[in-house]
């Protein structure tokens, strides 16, 4: 790797540590592929429920750029299948170079050659270069679009950047994973910061409520009780299981239930010190209730809606059930439950990889449904700690 190609990963690697916000990211993650490997255009996907869904796509010759803060991208996903060249690289993670889409038969150019015959475009040489994390699981894909030489002529991609360019994606891809999980951090920490605030808000209250009742004001005693009461954020207290990175989790997603009319029925057994890896643990059962909770807003809105969450122990493992309201019939392909969101930018995981958290852990999940209901198990191994 030469020293300039070294100075430019380390220019990428601070960008993308320091970029918050998840469109610009994937704009910076795509802009850095292409600036290294001097093309014309490219595509950031990624991967959910065995597809392939465009993020970001960018065309220097015909100044479009899609999927960013402007336009969306109204182009449908791609599924895994051997013939298309991005899936397939994401199947077999390696990079695959094509030198002319035109002469290669390896592969079904046809979207590319579409896009072709409507803008006008002309493409030639084509990279895929999965993106893999810290666990080998491919999350997306880059798609660069005809390498150029300093005369701006297209031509094949060189094999020498593939070290270059696959350092991009695994950074690209362990940033994507640290910005989900940050936000489901984030997420626990304001809701027990604000269960934090209200409790040090009512004890100014019952400090005024004991001061009126001393002084024998009983009117406006009254007059703050019903006050108060009128005010439901003071009286929903935050779930207490026993953990406090779980009960975090769960009271955010309880008032993000509730604010949107879903009705929260929940009985926690849980230990209050687990070996589970909380990090993976609240990555399954955040994008878990997500779930449940967009599959209560496809019902019609006089249908009953509801989230049931059962969470308990046995002597060697931490259960999970969920039960939700169900709208609409969940889409299967090969046995895959697939998502019915045509925006997949910022969404959670999807069932396949909430399977691998689970098998990761050593763990099962389950699913079955009916045409009202949805039901989820989730069975991770444990140990109790003994205090």
């Amino acid at each position: 790797m030469s020293m300039p190609d070294m100075e430019k990963l380390l220019d990428i690697g601070i960008a993308l540590t320091k970029e918050k916000d998840i469109n610009k990211l994937f704009e910076i993650i795509l802009n850095a592929a292409m600036d290294i490997t001097h093309c014309d255009g490219g595509t950031l996907y990624l991967l959910k429920d065995d597809t392939l869904w465009f993020q970001v796509m960018i065309t220097k010759s015909l100044g479009l750029r899609s999927g960013m803060d402007q336009q969306m991208i109204d182009l449908p996903p791609v599924p895994l299948v051997r013939h298309h060249v991005c899936s397939r690289a994401a199947l077999d993670k390696k990079l695959i170079a094509v030198a002319d889409i035109y002469i290669s038969e390896d592969y079904d150019f046809g979207g590319a050659k579409k896009y072709d015959a409507l803008t006008g475009y002309q493409t030639v040489s084509m990279l895929a270069v999965p993106m893999e994390d810290d666990r080998s699981d491919v999350i997306g894909v880059l798609q660069l679009i005809n390498a150029m030489d300093e005369d701006g002529t297209v031509i094949p991609f060189a094999p020498g950047y593939e070290r270059v360019i696959n350092s991009v994606a695994s950074q690209g891809a362990l940033c994507l994973i640290n910005r989900n999980y940050a936000a489901e951090v984030s997420e626990m920490n304001a809701s027990r910061w604000q269960i934090q605030q209200l409790s040090h808000d009512l004890k100014h209250h019952l400090q005024t409520f004991q001061m009126l009742a001393e002084t024998k004001q009983f009117e406006e005693l009254s007059k703050r009780i019903k006050a108060l009461s009128q005010e439901q954020k003071l009286i929903r207290p935050m779930i207490d299981s026993g953990n406090q990175t779980l009960d975090a989790l769960l009271t955010a997603k309880r008032e993000a239930a509730e604010q949107k009319m879903i009705e929260w029925i929940c009985d926690l057994r849980i230990p209050p010190n687990l070996s589970v890896s909380m990090i993976e643990l609240c990555a399954i059962l955040g994008n878990a209730l997500d779930n449940a909770i967009e599959a209560c807003l496809r019902t019609q809105h006089d249908q009953n809606r509801f989230i049931y969450l059962d969470i308990h122990t046995n002597d060697t493992a931490l259960l999970f059930e969920i039960k939700n309201t169900l709208g609409t019939q969940p889409i299967l392909r090969k046995g895959r439950m697939l998502s019915r969101k045509t925006d997949q930018k910022g969404h959670g995981i999807g069932m396949k990889s909430m399977q691998e958290y689970c098998q990761k852990l050593g763990g099962q999940m389950s699913y079955d449904y009916d045409e009202t209901v949805f039901y989820l198990r989730i069975l991770i191994p444990f140990r109790v700690f003994v205090q």
